[in-house]
């Protein structure tokens, strides 16, 4: 069974968001490949005419191996119906964050350009939880201890019926951290994550004295579990409430048969978010790549001058992928 990011319903959830969502199936005789990517309209037209760039949706994704004969045959066929399929559609390049275990073999055939981003944190949740545990930051374990001692309580559910309580939580977090406004998910986004993909979301609410303090929202899958989104009442940190909140993922995990609880990264090399997810585990990080292509590179080039012709603060030599929306 296909990761819940290869599955064509999680894309439709970003359609009011970044755009509808297509899938493109490819059978050979060397094996066979899906691709469900997001159809991200250009706002400059060429020759009056529209364009598009193609993105996996939000987390990991990118074209799945279903079958395959031989790889390097499968990826080479794939490529040109891919691209034959793109300049039939208007679409100028692609960007890919590719899967951190279950694309791997189409990546490192990849027809386009690779690039290594910063590693993700993993988690092994196999075997026994109190090995788990004790692989633990000594300070973490110290913290959860601190959080029982609290008085902090968990739920877990897979419904929506404490939604509000999650969105107070991540809004107030997001203006706490500064962050992007295309992090500010409305609440139709979390509804759509439940009807469309209902059987791989969880939501885990810290309570204390009934109250939540702390929220993470979980994507999972049968191997799979993802720490996706979530915050903190800043005004309860010192009852260790996300320590608390990050154990009892791993437990549930464990539990439930997880294999591998994804953390992610940080957002520069070694920072303090990368330092803080590390402490929860001893398990190796995972690499983590996105890959780039251009199919038109013609249209790439105009749209690119297009763009530097209207800003003069345009910096023509970032590394923004495409660049035109630097």
């Amino acid at each position: 069974m296909l990761d819940l990011f290869f599955n064509p319903e999680y894309a439709k959830v970003y359609k009011e968001i970044d755009g509808p969502s297509e899938t493109f199936h490819f059978d050979c005789e060397y094996g066979s490949v899906q691709n469900t990517f997001i159809m991200r309209e250009v706002k400059w037209k060429i020759n009056g005419k529209i364009y598009y760039d193609i993105v996996t949706p939000y987390g990991y994704g990118g074209p799945v191996i279903l079958t395959c004969k031989d790889t390097g045959r499968l990826v080479s066929a794939y490529k040109k119906a891919f691209t034959d399929y793109c300049r039939d559609h208007d679409i100028v390049c692609e960007f890919i964050r590719f899967h951190l275990f279950d694309n791997v073999n189409f990546r490192e055939k990849y027809y386009g350009e690779t690039v290594k981003m910063l590693d993700n944190v993993i988690v092994d949740t196999t075997g026994s939880y109190d090995d788990i545990y004790m692989k633990y930051n000594h300070k973490v374990r110290k913290n959860v201890k601190k959080a029982l001692r609290n008085g902090l309580e968990m739920t877990i559910e897979s419904n929506t019926q404490h939604l509000n309580d999650f969105l107070d939580i991540y809004y107030e977090t997001m203006d706490r951290n500064n962050a992007g406004q295309y992090y500010y998910f409305k609440k139709e986004y979390f509804e759509n994550i439940a009807e469309r993909i209902p059987e791989n979301y969880v939501y885990f609410y810290v309570l204390k004295d009934g109250s939540v303090i702390s929220s993470e929202l979980v994507l999972c899958s049968q191997k799979y579990a993802y720490s996706f989104l979530g915050g903190t009442d800043q005004k309860y940190y010192p009852m260790r409430p996300n320590d608390f909140l990050k154990d009892a993922i791993i437990k549930w995990c464990n539990k439930t048969g997880r294999e591998i609880f994804i953390l992610g990264g940080g957002y520069s090399v070694n920072d303090g978010i990368y330092q803080y997810k590390r402490s929860f585990t001893s398990t190796p990080d995972v690499p983590f790549y996105v890959g780039k292509t251009i199919f038109n590179q013609e249209i790439y080039n105009q749209l690119v001058a297009v763009r530097a012709a209207e800003d003069e603060d345009f910096d023509e030599k970032s590394s923004f992928f495409p660049l035109y929306r630097a």
